[in-house]
Formats: C-alpha cells, structure tokens, sequence
C-alpha cells in the first residue's frame, strides 16, 4: 500500500519549474469501503504512508538545494532520515515491544510506529538509489533553468 501520488506530481512539477496553485473552494469527497475502516488497514495505511515519505523526502530535499543553490548530499540525507526513524522507534523500548508483539486496537502511538517503521525500512531498502534518482531531478532542474535563461 503506498499513498502520496498526488503530492508527489506536485513536488515534480515543483521541479520542473511549474506553479502550484491553490483554491479553498475546491471540494473533495473520498468514498472509504468498510473495510478500510478497521484497525488493521488503519495500521497498513500509516505504514504505507511512512514508506511514501521516504520518497516524497527526496523531492522537497532536491528542491531545497535548488533553491538555496546547495549541492546535493544523498549519503547524508538518507542517513539523517533513517536514523532519525530509528531513534522515533526506540525513544520508549515499553511501546516499542507493545508494538512488536501486541496488537493493542486504538492505541494511537501505534499508527506512529507504523509510520516511522515503514519510513525507516523503505529508506533502507532505496538507500542505494538516493544518489540516482536526486541527481537526475537536480539534472533536470538545470537543464530546465538552462532554457528558460536561452528564451529570456
């Protein structure tokens, strides 16, 4: 389950020097089945949530050092990220263990370990590939900036 599209498209368009806009008059209804609303799906729901982030991260870092004309620093970034999950989850070893072995239904401090835990794992998993994909969005950042300079 992963969750963030819609803010991901957003973060690219960023990138690619597009506007984003907003309008409050805009109204959204969200049709949810019942079973999306059960502890279980709520638990894999903030999971996925936190396994988005640790893309959704790469875009708003990129961006940053684009605007700020910083260099891009992807060891450092996915390491600052991951561990920054890690201690989230063994800041209370008492809920940590809770967590792992007990499935306390409405316990709101597990949807946030769900969170950290599914961020800290994708992090993990797509550390090789931090550096990749952030130099090709900064490449294309250039690139862009390059030819908006040749039509001005």
């Amino acid at each position: 389950m992963s969750t963030g599209g819609d803010t991901e498209l957003c973060w690219y368009a960023r990138i690619l020097n597009y506007e984003i806009h907003y309008s409050a008059t805009l109204e959204l209804q969200h049709f949810m089945t019942t079973s999306r609303l059960t502890w279980a799906y709520c638990r894999k729901l903030q999971r996925g949530i936190g396994q988005s982030l640790a893309y959704l991260d790469m875009y708003g870092y990129v961006l940053q050092c684009i605007t700020q004309n910083l260099p891009i620093e992807p060891e450092k970034v996915w390491k600052e990220n991951f561990w920054s999950a890690v201690r989230f989850l063994l800041s209370s070893p008492k809920r940590l263990f809770r967590f792992l072995y007990k499935d306390i239904e409405g316990e709101i401090y597990f949807c946030t370990y769900e969170y950290a835990y599914g961020n800290a794992r994708e992090i993990w998993k797509i550390r090789k590939k931090y550096a990749q994909f952030m130099e090709v969005l900064y490449k294309k950042q250039i690139e862009i900036q390059k030819k908006v300079k040749i039509k001005n």
